[in-house]
């Protein structure tokens, strides 16, 4: 079985790849345009095609110079002419006053223009967009959310695209597109791309701006985690050959910068790996690498799950229940789960000694199922039976108590212990954690994490509290203390939230689309992902139920996802405009949605109540009728 280790989230409001990706919902204020009379004199639409091509000047023109009198200087030098070459030149394409893009009339509709921008010449600049050269990224990035797979033949042309050297502004935009046609083919599986990305990674090694090799590591995992391994197998070998090799500064910034996102490649134990890890280890400190601390914990950390036995049996030895190594003392944090992973239970005393939650709650997920397949360890009665006691006897203490008042008081930890107990039966442990989980009045990360345990082990009832919790996410936000990164998931961002989602979506709970409406956008955002991969059945009918009382913009990010389903939502949205009980920000929204399937209810509804609207319900009916009359 898979080890999963247990999510604990961060303070931090943003994760790296977070920071660099523009947010995939549109702005519902600035969405759709219209433009005036006067402005639609400027650009005429032709009967063939809705853009019209107007070519820059092929070459700036001659500066002439005037007459120049000089009193003591004997020549004068001419000011250079800007020289243009071919591969400098961009086309202007204008679309029609009347025209909008997928970010105001949703998905299908917006499908068309998403594969134009895609499909338009390099270089190619668009009315609206004109300064924006992140514009086709984020149709690449639509595209793979919303499982656009006619996209991908268009997507894979921006990897053959030349990095502009020498370094300028042009190589960062370049670079930035080819990691979201990467993340985009990643999210759409594309595998037939894993060896160029491999080359591309391979290529970009020893800048000493190491984010685009980052970004592919990243995607090449994603896609084929095999093949990263390999890869992340033959740099550590390369490493090792040219440790004793001079090297400039930044390339060994750039190689200690690596070594932690090498680590994070291995993901299945092999002799090869263990071998590559054991020599890297013994030059990793040196100057052409420069790893030192954490970062070399983890790289024996890594060691020992890839299976060097020789190393894990010495670490072993001295985290057991004394510490007298100094070695085991500074990679304590970081060796200690990989000593006593909870694979076996001869792993228990060392788990209970030390407190280790994530390896307890492994430990029980194996050994619930070994049951299940008949090969249960004839030695599981008696630990068990240990367990139970070690269980019952910590409950009293300050950590799990569940006295808030105490300062000692661990919320998560008294999340993951009850969690134990109730996975072994004991019926007041697993009421008192799902009254954790259902309380409405706890912001804390506790109640997600217990939730997404619970469903983990299997515990009776359990996804039925989780998409309770994840309700609750509507209008509520969550206090978050940990200093740990969030995990990212290409452009995702996998907050508790989110991983509470991935869970149910994992489980084939319809339910986890309630992560729609979630005040946090990141779980938004790795909910449409799922919505549009999936399409569940009953999305529109939950979605429409659980918008009353969620915020406005979470109802118009919600809403606006849900046109990837096409009509499916047609007489839910109907439902909800036509209820005046409903919020007008639900209502507007519902109408947009009609605009965007041009459903016949929004040609016969708007201009009665435009007539009578005002304010933001107002403003969402003004852009229903954009909507239902622009072209696509």
């Amino acid at each position: 079985m898979k080890r999963v280790a247990i999510i604990v989230l961060a303070a931090s409001s943003m994760a790296p790849s977070a920071a660099r990706a523009e947010p995939l919902f549109p702005a519902r204020y600035v969405a759709c345009r219209q433009l005036s009379a006067e402005r639609r004199t400027e650009v005429p639409p032709t009967a063939v095609d809705d853009a019209v091509a107007v070519p820059r000047r092929k070459r700036a023109p001659t500066m002439k110079l005037l007459p120049l009198v000089v009193d003591d200087v004997a020549v004068s030098e001419p000011i250079p002419e800007a020289r243009h070459t071919a591969a400098d030149e961009r086309v202007l394409v204008a679309r029609a006053p009347d025209a909008n893009d997928y970010l105001c009339i949703g998905i299908p509709r917006g499908r068309a223009g998403i594969l134009g921008v895609l499909g338009a010449a390099p270089g190619t600049r668009w009315a609206h967009h004109e300064n924006d050269s992140g514009w086709p990224s984020r149709n690449m990035r639509a595209a793979g959310v919303f499982q656009l797979r006619e996209a991908i033949p268009l997507i894979r042309r921006e990897l053959d695209r030349p990095i502009p050297s020498p370094v300028d502004y042009r190589t960062f935009e370049r670079l930035a597109s080819h990691a979201a046609a990467m993340r985009a083919l990643a999210d759409l599986g594309d595998t037939s791309v894993v060896s160029r990305i491999r080359a591309f990674a391979v290529e970009r090694e020893d800048e000493p701006i190491p984010q685009a090799w980052h970004d592919a590591v990243e995607t090449l995992a994603r896609l084929e985690p095999k093949e990263a391994q390999s890869y992340a197998i033959e740099l550590a070998e390369r490493l090792v050959t040219t440790a004793s090799t001079p090297v400039d500064y930044d390339r060994s910034l750039a190689r200690a910068d690596h070594l932690r996102t090498i680590l994070s490649l291995f993901v299945e134990p092999s002799p090869r790996a263990v071998a590559a890890l054991g020599k890297l280890d013994a030059v990793a400190g040196g100057e052409s690498i420069g790893a030192t601390g954490h970062d070399r914990c983890m790289l024996l950390a890594t060691r020992i799950r890839m299976g060097d036995a020789v190393l894990k049996t010495a670490l072993r030895g001295e985290l057991e229940p004394d510490l007298n190594v100094q070695r085991a003392v500074g990679c304590y944090s970081e060796v200690i789960g990989a000593a006593f992973p909870g694979d076996d239970l001869d792993d228990l005393d060392a788990i209970l000694h030390r407190h280790l939650y994530a390896e307890l709650l492994h430990l029980l997920e194996l050994e619930r199922a070994r049951e299940v397949a008949g090969s249960a360890d004839p030695r599981w009665p008696a630990a068990r039976k240990k367990l139970v006691t070690w269980l019952s006897k910590r409950l009293s203490d300050p950590d799990v108590a569940g006295d808030k008042s105490d300062n000692r008081h661990q919320p998560t930890t008294r999340a993951l212990h009850l969690v134990a107990m109730a996975a072994l039966g004991d019926t007041k442990a697993e009421r008192d954690l799902f009254a954790l989980v259902d309380d409405p009045k706890d912001d804390g990360v506790a109640p997600w994490i217990g939730a997404l345990h619970a469903m983990r082990l299997g515990l009776g009832g359990a996804r039925d509290h989780a998409a309770k919790r994840l309700s609750f996410g509507r209008d509520s936000s969550t206090s978050r203390y940990s200093t740990e990164p969030w995990p990212t998931r290409g452009d995702v961002t996998i907050t508790e939230h989110g991983a509470v989602v991935d869970e149910l979506a994992r489980e084939g709970d319809d339910r986890f689309v309630l992560g729609l409406l979630d005040r946090d956008r990141f779980t938004r955002e790795l909910t449409v992902s799922h919505v549009a991969r999936l399409a569940p059945k009953r999305t529109c009918e939950l979605v429409a139920h659980a918008a009353s009382g969620a915020e406005s913009e979470a109802i118009q990010d919600a809403f606006w996802a849900l046109s990837a389903l096409g009509n499916a939502c047609l007489s839910d949205m109907e439902a909800i405009v036509s209820d005046e009980r409903q919020s007008e920000d639900a209502r507007g929204m519902a109408m947009e949605l009609l605009a965007m399937m041009r459903a016949p209810v929004a040609s016969r509804e708007l201009p009665r109540s435009l007539a009578k609207a005002s304010g933001t319900f107002r403003a969402a009916l003004e852009r229903a009728s954009i909507i239902l009359k622009t072209r696509e």
